[in-house]
């Protein structure tokens, strides 16, 4: 029964190319020079599979289409929304046509090829990226097509499948993907751009971690499978427990023939960044003498912002405007804009995670020489992570540890992996790296502040941090934010630029309301399966 099952899956899965001709216009059927199953390389598509599964998480320099993380850095305020929360939904084809027309295309083709040719470990990777880009879709758009999808002729309108269907789908095929993954007779992988050395261990390490995220993510939902489920992960710990383990894309300074930079470090640093960061964010880490702050931001300007820089100061209703010590930046939802001096003024992305330039107070306007060149990581699932996710599950669900324990450690992985970044580039942070005195403080009031608070105090400290460590993963945040209702105290829309209801989840893309008659769109109050808290529990 159970081969048949997962034969089901592995059948289901190849369905997944919902976008058939009757709905894209990308099917390549009858295209002479589309890979095959008789004409590919196993490790030809492996690489091509890496690079679409981080197409996929973010293509933010690009003008044409709408990024996931870039999204979700807006909603859960890490990055400054402009105007509302509404986005076009023809700019979002790209997320959903990248998800099935290549991620999932390319990895049906590789899976049987790989493990004909006795490459598991590729399989078992491929698998891992499979089922995170299917769960990441369904905490996106909650319903999406599964079981009847890319069945051609005889189903062009696909039906949506319940987004816990696709979620337990998911968690079988990692149990597949660990199958393949304890191959010992399978050779590592060679064109690893994750890990360095393409080994096994540290994608079994990314399929539990995931398992965890899955688990943790539905306790609302199924509280009893969540507790029991993560404490089994909790007694092998073969997690993503340490820096070494960290699931990362890993980008160069190399620009030709391909471009290799991180695509944020394209974007903001070609002759000075256009792009605004939140100030409620940068407020949490200039108020709290955050050890982070110089790496995760830069100050083009480090002088205080002329009047004509800031237009929201003439306005009187809103929260912040200018929060001081040259970080220049906008509030939530902030409408106002200008030219004066913006792309040589307004504080931009430091040197981590995208490669960026350390701030040394040596200011000016960013530029490609700039810091690491865009060699920087996207950060994915971060052994900090793993520990904030453990200790809102021994908060939550009484899962094995001390929820206390796992926070020290996670703050302290964030912080060491983030400084770790300052000696890139042409400045180093010699002058400016914190002592271990100084991020010993930071701890320790931290964790003063959580051992005096209530079960909700605490709670909330946990996923405050949490945010403080993913910054450049906007989906990390907009995940636990909808979860949990924390941190308490985020940025509202000021009175001067009313906004819409907080997004439950994104609307779907144009093309595929258009062309799929089963697919309505839906509201952007829809909630997620796994988000069973009241519809009025976040702004």
């Amino acid at each position: 029964m159970k081969k048949i099952y997962i034969k089901s899956i592995f059948i289901a899965l190849f369905s997944f190319l919902l976008i058939s001709c009757e709905t894209t216009e990308l099917n390549l059927q009858d295209n002479p020079n589309e890979v095959t199953p008789e004409t590919a390389s196993a490790r030809f598509l492996f690489n091509s599979v890496q690079l679409q599964f981080e197409e996929f998480l973010g293509n933010e320099d690009s003008g044409t289409s709408e990024s996931l993380n870039s999204l979700t850095l807006d909603y859960t305020r890490m990055t400054q929304v402009f105007g509302s929360y509404a986005y076009e939904t023809a700019r979002i084809d790209n997320i959903w046509t990248v998800a099935y027309n290549e991620v999932f295309q390319d990895a049906l083709t590789l899976i049987p090829i790989a493990e004909a040719e006795g490459l598991s470990i590729h399989a078992g990777a491929t698998r891992v990226l499979q089922a995170y880009t299917l769960t990441t879709l369904v905490d996106l758009f909650g319903d999406i097509p599964f079981s009847e999808a890319n069945l051609g002729g005889a189903n062009t309108n696909p039906k949506l499948d319940a987004g816990n269907d696709v979620y337990a789908a998911a968690l079988s095929i990692l149990d597949e993907a660990i199958v393949n993954l304890l191959d010992d007779s399978a050779p590592n992988i060679d064109n690893d751009l994750y890990f360095t050395n393409g080994d096994r261990e540290n994608w079994l390490k990314v399929a539990n971690t995931l398992k965890l995220k899955i688990f943790l993510q539905t306790r609302l939902a199924n509280e009893s499978a969540s507790r029991n489920g993560i404490n089994a992960l909790l007694q092998s710990d073969n997690l993503i427990n340490n820096a070494s383990d960290d699931f990362a894309f890993n980008y160069l300074d190399v620009v030709t023939p391909n471009d290799s930079r991180h695509p944020i470090f394209v974007a903001n640093y070609n002759d000075g960044s256009g792009e605004f960061m939140s100030n409620w964010y940068m407020k949490q880490f200039l108020d709290n003498n955050d050890p982070r702050i110089r790496y995760y931001f830069y100050r083009q300007q480090t002088s205080d912002p002329n009047a004509s820089d800031i237009p929201c100061d003439a306005l009187g209703n809103v929260e912040l405007c200018y929060i001081g010590d040259g970080y220049f930046g906008r509030d939530h939802g902030d409408n106002t804009f200008t030219t004066s001096g913006m792309f040589q003024r307004n504080t931009t992305w430091g040197v981590y995670p995208i490669g960026g330039k350390f701030d040394d107070d040596s200011e000016g306007r960013t530029s490609f020489d700039d810091g690491a060149q865009g060699a920087g990581i996207r950060p994915i699932l971060l052994s900090s992570y793993t520990n904030f996710m453990k200790a809102e599950a021994a908060l939550t669900l009484g899962t094995t540890g001390n929820a206390g324990v796992f926070l020290e450690d996670g703050i302290r992985q964030s912080i060491t992996k983030t400084i770790s970044f300052g000696t890139l580039g042409e400045n180093s942070d010699t002058d400016f790296r914190p002592s271990q005195e100084d991020i010993d403080i930071y701890v320790s009031g931290i964790m003063t502040a959580y051992n005096n608070a209530s079960s909700t105090g605490k709670l909330n400290i946990i996923v405050r941090q949490y945010m403080f460590a993913a910054w450049g993963n906007g989906m990390e945040a907009y995940n636990v934010y909808r979860r949990t209702g924390s941190p308490s105290g985020i940025q509202s829309p000021d009175s001067d630029f009313p906004m819409g209801t907080f997004p439950r989840s994104f609307q779907y893309p144009a093309i595929v309301v258009a062309l799929n008659q089963n697919v309505n769109q839906q509201s952007f109050t829809n909630q997620v399966f796994w988000d069973t808290n009241a519809a009025n529990f976040i702004d």
